[in-house]
């Protein structure tokens, strides 16, 4: 039997508060920084990659990471609105429609755009590859680089969203899509598991985009900017980007991945009513 649980993204955040607030008299809280990413960490390798990053990299600059995981359409709305201080991985253009928000520069991964189908004869090579062809396709809501690639090329192809990777992937085999296209980082890994291992008949069609990711941080934070991005490149330096992927997809995955990475060297979840009290303002 499975369990579904849901919170409220408002009781979350005053968990937070009260715990900040009942520390011994005289004893220093760290304090709490809250980022929002798009992958769960205790069932995403991507998402305890990044956490592995972030909370060594805010660790560093005096701060406890709050990691919470929610769909993309929210994550950017409580990015834009303060009530978190950040995304922790979006693309590099994404900031011209969210001017709330500064891009670190640093960016502390690359990832890959795949498209994923049943059909064994279809090969892809770039979104261009996608337009003088009748596909159905699908991405996951929320996700800038696909949304704004395939709309550029609007009527054809057709392509509409779907909520998770894993609704994606359980249309995908169910024939109700032709090609899905997310992160290899997230497909991958969900390809190995029980509910996906003997569905061989899925096969990477093709590399849409490779891409570089950066946290966001909104302007209030904006003091953070830099200090995190050299952080960022003394943590590089350190080699412990490659130490936390082999931790988070295993070293088997890792090796995979890196083949259709930049080299790390070379790289630099509608909204809740409650603002975040939780960090101070640096």
């Amino acid at each position: 039997m499975k369990i579904h649980f849901r919170f409220n993204l408002s009781l979350v955040l005053g968990f937070v508060l009260l715990c900040t607030s009942c520390w011994p008299s005289g004893m220093a809280a760290e304090k709490k920084i809250v980022m929002s990413a798009l992958f769960v960490r205790e069932t995403e390798p991507l998402g305890q990659y990044l956490y592995l990053i972030y909370q060594e990299a805010f660790r560093r600059l005096g701060y406890e990471l709050v990691y919470l995981a929610l769909p993309a359409r929210r994550s950017g709305a409580e990015a834009d609105s303060g009530k978190v201080a950040g995304e922790l991985s979006r693309g590099r253009d994404y900031g011209e429609t969210h001017p709330n928000l500064v891009r670190v520069e640093e960016p502390a991964i690359s990832a890959v755009y795949s498209a994923y189908s049943l059909n064994p004869d279809l090969q892809l090579s770039g979104w261009q590859s996608l337009g003088d062809r009748t596909l159905r396709i699908e991405y996951r809501m929320g996700m800038q680089v696909p949304q704004s690639r395939l709309e550029a090329m609007a009527p054809n192809p057709a392509a509409t969203c779907v909520a998770s990777s894993l609704q994606g992937m359980r249309k995908l085999v169910a024939g109700r899509m032709d090609v899905y296209i997310d992160l290899e980082d997230v497909i991958e890994p969900t390809l190995q598991t029980d509910e996906f291992s003997g569905q061989h008949r899925i096969k990477k069609a093709g590399v849409m985009e490779r891409f570089q990711a950066y946290a966001y941080l909104h302007r209030s934070y904006a003091a953070l900017q830099g200090p995190l991005s050299e952080t960022l490149r003394q943590m590089k330096k350190e080699g412990l980007m490659e130490t936390y992927r082999i931790q988070a997809f295993g070293a088997e995955n890792n090796e995979i991945s890196a083949r259709n990475e930049v080299p790390i060297s070379q790289l630099t979840r509608q909204s809740a009513r409650q603002t975040y009290p939780v960090t101070p303002r640096p």
